[in-house]
């Protein structure tokens, strides 16, 4: 698997992260409303690319839990995310 959207989940929680193949490259979070960014910690490190769409606990601080290797970020309608959280992205 290295692709994986998922969408109006409302009982998917951090825990899910722990459970995401090694081999996934991509994927796509639609108003996923139990996510918070200390569930970006366990995300595959080789991961490429994270869309995130309408996920309200999403916030500056949870960039900083990206993995470094992160090529391709989009963010949409997540309101608690600002300029400022543009320092924590990975500089890769």
């Amino acid at each position: 698997l290295t692709m994986l959207e998922l969408r109006y989940e409302d009982k998917l929680t951090n825990e899910m992260f722990r459970y995401l193949c090694s081999s996934l490259k991509y994927l796509k979070l639609y108003e996923i409303k139990g996510i918070t960014g200390e569930g970006f910690k366990l995300l595959p490190s080789n991961l490429a690319g994270l869309h995130v769409n309408n996920c309200d606990k999403i916030n500056d601080e949870s960039l900083r839990y990206l993995p470094l290797g992160l090529l391709q970020l989009k963010t949409s309608d997540c309101g608690n995310i600002s300029g400022t959280g543009c320092q924590y992205l990975p500089s890769s």
